[in-house]
């Protein structure tokens, strides 16, 4: 009876293709496969690492097939209470860990393969595929190769940041020392040219450690450079360094509304605006505002005068789309700004032989648009492969531009919710891979109120995702393949209605992961969470009453009817000060070097880190139109940004004292009075007439 159960269950876990975890999130463990894995470490307890080497090889083939039947396949295998690890990634640990003469045998299996592999990447000069090869084969000689060749490509594209991974891989993975010196010599060139100043002293270590001399010159266009002044060189994150200390406050100058082409002009003129925010990105460069809902997409000129569009579908016939006022974020990358959106239009609805049939229409968007007209460049869903995640998709989360590509993360509806990783060509609209990361039962509430948070690029080249199931993945960019998932509890189905409805939650924001630890604050948990490299829980911190979590180098901010200070490093907690209700953020604050600024119901707030105190307030004139995400854009400029409208305050002051200090005399009302038009005041107008008054008096006085 027991070998009936046995064989009754894993028929079970290989025909389900997914293993649970006590807070009900499946992810795609395979029985099959994870009895195999076993059987190969029995066989390296016994001494027998060659019947190993043959089960590992059985393995990939079956990994192979798998993928060749199911492409989204993405198995894992448990390796901890909370942590799951990719089965491939798993396996290469595996490999890496036999002895020498197992890791021969497994070389001349794969050698073969991976050669034939690597000459048909060359061949059609294919990137993706040298790196996937890299991953897949290791321990294989084409892989030095693909590792040498894939950063030598990349620096002649200006992909430095893919080159640093590869001369990282390269250095780390090479038995002869002066090759790894080469490649941690070629692995800082790059980070020092982006401006990594952490990742260029990480570089030099390498050399160091791989027998380099940091002081020796070497001839660097045209100049003597060592390495270690190479790395000194390199200045510290110029958007840390261009924030101010503190901001002043100061008023309302321009207004600019957003336009609303679903509805009749003198209709919502008369409509109270939403009261939601656009999470905006800020061109410098460009002095302009990138923002996105999931209905349009907008450049707004944070000068007067400057260059502004809009783009949004129109309407089908005279059917308008049901309206949506969510937060959304586009990514910028090259010339192009990336947004997903969301036509929302009624489904079709037709009857045959008296057989009613629902369709739903193609209406989940990933655009790409010029970012200077604003013309679009693709739509993936115009793309035969994408027409499943058009219609079916729930949700669609805003976009990661990073790797070439854009990354979004979608939730399926099946027998329960799924969530895939997406990856979209960057130059074609293409769908690359869709990878199956976890699933759900669904309930009422999960997937139906928010889209998920943005992908986030890590610190070391990984797709960092927090689909909002239960889980955190990271994934692989090349060929989606899953490094690690982590599981974190979640609240029971019955009481999530309650605390989505009271907000009692995060609201969705992306993970951090510019450096370790990485930051997590998912919507469906209770807690803060931060999770090293590996995927190993560093700490976890109870969410409170906060609903954003604002993150810098060194603390994590929890920000809701209350400020809680956390260092990054291990969690503790540095300071807990409680705030009014009136006083919570209603729009992600903006983490200044010594202060917090956030956007209230009413008014915009100031917070003073070091001392964990109120700094000041400013009440909106008129709240509705004014509630916005805060963006601060110069040092005395700052904006808000609604659903429908972007609002500029400018301190005035500040910018009077600003040019106080460039200019002298008359020059300096002048230049004032230039300002202030520039900002759209009308008093500078009457300073321009000033000036040219006092102007003439000189001259009629000299004539």
């Amino acid at each position: 009876m027991r070998c009936v159960l046995l064989v009754s269950a894993l028929a079970a876990g290989v025909a389900a293709g997914q293993g649970s975890t006590e807070s009900g999130t499946f992810t795609d463990r395979r029985t099959g496969l994870e009895v195999k894995l076993e059987q190969a470490q029995a066989a390296i307890l016994r001494g027998d690492p060659e019947r190993a080497v043959e089960t590992y090889l059985e393995i990939e083939e079956e990994l192979a097939a798998l993928q060749r039947k199911n492409p989204s396949a993405r198995p894992v295998t448990q390796v901890g209470d909370a942590l799951d690890r990719g089965l491939r990634a798993y396996l290469l640990e595996r490999l890496a860990e036999l002895p020498p003469e197992a890791q021969d045998l497994y070389r001349l299996n794969v050698d073969p393969k991976a050669n034939l592999a690597y000459r048909e990447a060359l061949a059609a000069d294919d990137l993706d595929a040298l790196e996937a090869l890299t991953e897949r084969f290791p321990l294989s000689g084409a892989s030095a190769r693909a590792l040498s060749t894939l950063g030598e490509r990349c620096f002649e594209l200006g992909d430095l940041g893919r080159a640093a991974r590869a001369y990282a891989a390269l250095a780390a993975r090479s038995a002869d020392p002066s090759a790894a010196r080469r490649a941690s010599w070629c692995r800082l060139l790059a980070l020092a040219t982006l401006g990594d100043r952490e990742g260029a002293a990480e570089a030099l270590a390498a050399f160091v450690a791989h027998g380099g001399d940091p002081d020796r010159p070497r001839t660097l266009a045209g100049r003597e450079v060592s390495p270690a002044q190479l790395a000194a060189r390199v200045a510290p994150p110029a958007a840390q360094s261009e924030l101010p200390q503190r901001f002043p406050l100061g008023d309302l100058s321009r207004e600019e509304e957003l336009a609303d082409p679903e509805l009749p002009r003198a209709l919502a003129l008369r409509l109270d605006p939403v009261p939601v925010y656009r999470d905006p990105v800020y061109a410098r460069d460009e002095r302009a505002l990138y923002l996105a809902d999931f209905k349009q997409v907008a450049r707004v000129a944070t000068e007067p005068g400057g260059r502004g569009w809009s783009f949004r579908y129109p309407r089908d016939g005279d059917e308008p789309s049901r309206i949506e006022a969510l937060p959304n974020r586009p990514a910028l990358a090259g010339g192009l700004v990336y947004a997903t959106l969301h036509r929302n239009r009624p489904a079709l609805v037709t009857v045959q032989d008296e057989a009613r049939k629902v369709e739903r229409r193609s209406d989940w968007r990933v655009v790409a648009l010029d970012r200077e007209r604003g013309e679009k460049v693709w739509d993936c869903a115009d793309t035969e492969a994408f027409s499943r995640w058009a219609k079916d998709a729930e949700w669609l989360s805003p976009p990661l531009a990073a790797y070439g590509s854009v990354f979004v993360v979608a939730l399926l509806q099946d027998t329960d919710l799924e969530a895939y990783l997406l990856r979209i060509d960057g130059h074609t609209g293409e769908l690359v891979y869709a990878a199956f990361l976890a699933s759900r039962a669904r309930h009422d509430y999960l997937g139906l109120t928010a889209a998920p948070p943005a992908p986030t690029w890590t610190h070391d080249g990984h797709v960092l995702v927090a689909p909002g199931l239960g889980v955190v993945a990271c994934v692989a960019p090349a060929d989606g393949e899953l490094t690690w998932v982590a599981h974190y509890p979640t609240p029971p189905p019955a009481s999530v209605s309650v605390l989505w409805d009271q907000q009692r939650r995060f609201a969705p924001q992306a993970p951090v992961a510019e450096r370790a630890p990485w930051v997590v604050a998912p919507a469906d948990s209770a807690e803060a969470l931060a999770f090293s490299p590996q995927g190993e829980l560093r700490w976890r911190v109870p969410r409170g009453q906060a609903r954003y979590a604002a993150v810098d180098a060194g603390s994590v901010y929890l920000v809701g009817e209350g400020v809680q200070a956390v260092t990054r490093a291990d969690g503790r907690v540095r300071y807990a000060r409680p705030l009014a209700a009136e006083l919570a953020p209603s729009a992600p604050p903006v983490l200044l070097a010594r202060e917090l600024l956030w956007s209230t119901q009413t008014g915009l707030v100031r917070f003073d880190l070091e001392r964990g105190a109120l700094e000041g307030r400013y009440a909106y004139a008129v709240p509705r139109s004014e509630l916005g995400a805060p963006v601060v854009l110069e040092p005395e400029l700052l904006a808000t940004v609604g659903s429908a409208r972007v609002n500029f305050y400018r301190n005035f002051a500040a910018l009077e004292r600003a040019v106080q200090r460039e200019s002298l005399g008359v020059d300096r009302e002048l230049r004032l009075g230039v300002a202030l038009v520039q900002a759209g005041r009308e008093e500078g107008l009457a300073k321009l007439e000033r000036v040219l008054d006092d102007r003439r008096a000189d001259l009629r006085q000299r004539l």
